[in-house]
């Protein structure tokens, strides 16, 4: 088999660490500590932090998960559902295609990519058949940071993808879904590093623990990238403004059709001062240039996993149905002038900022939750009655947390 069936459609891991990119089912992240085990005297156990003071006898590492000369512990302290599995997105590198003649094929939670190396993929769906990412639909993970936020059928600590507000379109509240992009990161591999992204230990090659610890090819380079919030966004605006057929995201698994745009995070570090040649040479490419796989092509060491877990990440932190919001208030206590009613000339209705004034005044806020009772016994059995009402007319409103707004 050659390289061009595993490129078909990019469906390919990359190993953790150092381990060969090949066929994986994206092992999630353990929860591993860091120990570093003295050769002098093999039962004293070092922490992740006393490294400096073996780099005689060790080499260096910058990833505390997996190293050829220490052992990976597992912590209660690191290891959290959460931070194991981060969403359905990461059920991505499923195979599906394999009793179909198709063994490099896996689910598609990302956007789909035709041209270039790439074909279209069957999972990215058409006028007969469904998307694969829909499959996170039946999954649903509750927000946890920075406390346990979501309760059950509740999307609090979610943020609504469908910012746009109609009919004021002109008022732009994207600052909340900017807040859940601008810490991602997406692993971008350009090919001139084929012989380089596996070797000396993440430093690259020329690298030497105890005779070149600082000179490797990949000494103070990222692979990871920043994500460009604006040109990103740009996507969003299109699909809400399109004049021919406007929408919005009807499920939160449409964020996977999305593009993320890419910048070198040195750049982002370093601004106008960033030094390219000590970068990894990658460059931001336009949204036409991820849709048409110019940019894929010229980084097709990224694994299907890879590539997916930004979108993973994101799925657990968005929603297209908000149920709890927060209004904003201000109630004033009118009194009317004289001359009221038609005898005076003046209708009731009409207020008169020269004869009525506001007496009293009330500002603050409150959050209004949407919520379900998951006790009452009025909500059917879904699964022996197919013609059963939709759950939606069993929500209900509350209001769990008021304020004052007092200057």
């Amino acid at each position: 088999m050659d390289g061009s069936e595993t490129q078909r459609y990019g469906d390919f891991d990359s190993g953790l660490s150092m381990d060969f990119d090949g066929p994986y089912i994206n092992r999630p992240d353990e929860g591993n500590g860091h120990f570093l085990m003295d050769r002098a005297f093999p039962d004293d156990w070092r922490d992740y932090f006393d490294r400096s003071q073996l780099a005689f006898q060790l080499p260096t590492y910058h990833d505390p998960y997996f190293t050829p000369g220490g052992s990976r512990v597992v912590l209660p302290g690191f290891r959290t559902p959460n931070r194991m599995i981060s969403s359905a997105g990461m059920l991505g590198s499923l195979p599906v295609g394999s009793t179909r003649n198709q063994p490099w094929r896996t689910l598609l939670f990302r956007p789909n990519v035709v041209g270039g190396r790439y074909e279209s993929h069957p999972g990215a769906g058409n006028r007969s058949s469904l998307p694969d990412h829909l499959w996170m639909d039946l999954f649903w993970m509750p927000v946890v940071e920075p406390y346990a936020i979501s309760e059950a059928f509740s999307t609090a600590g979610k943020v609504n993808l469908n910012y746009q507000m109609l009919p004021f379109r002109h008022v732009r509240r994207d600052t909340a879904l900017r807040g859940v992009l601008k810490p991602g990161l997406m692993t971008c591999i350009p090919n001139k590093w084929v012989g380089d992204y596996k070797m000396g230990v993440g430093h690259g090659t020329k690298f030497h623990w105890r005779d070149n610890p600082f000179g490797g090819t990949l000494e103070n380079r990222s692979l990871m990238s920043a994500l460009v919030l604006d040109e990103t966004l740009s996507q969003f605006e299109k699909r809400f403004n399109d004049p021919h057929s406007p929408t919005v995201f009807r499920s939160a698994s449409e964020i996977c059709d999305v593009h993320l745009i890419p910048e070198e995070y040195g750049k982002r570090l370093g601004g106008e001062k960033f030094n390219e040649s000590k970068g990894i040479q990658t460059y931001q490419p336009t949204v036409e240039e991820m849709e048409n796989g110019k940019y894929w092509s010229d980084h097709a060491l990224v694994g299907d996993n890879a590539r997916e877990q930004p979108y993973a990440d994101l799925y657990a932190r968005v929603t297209t149905r908000s149920n709890s919001y927060r209004v904003h208030y201000r109630a004033e206590v009118i009194r009317q002038g004289v001359a009221r009613g038609k005898e005076g000339g003046r209708d009731f209705a009409v207020w008169d900022p020269l004869l009525d004034r506001a007496v009293a005044e009330h500002r603050g806020s409150a959050v209004i939750e949407r919520y379900l009772d998951s006790d009452d016994p009025k909500i059917p059995d879904y699964a022996t009655d197919a013609n059963a009402p939709p759950l939606g007319k069993f929500y209900r409103y509350r209001v769990v947390e008021k304020s004052k707004f007092v200057p």
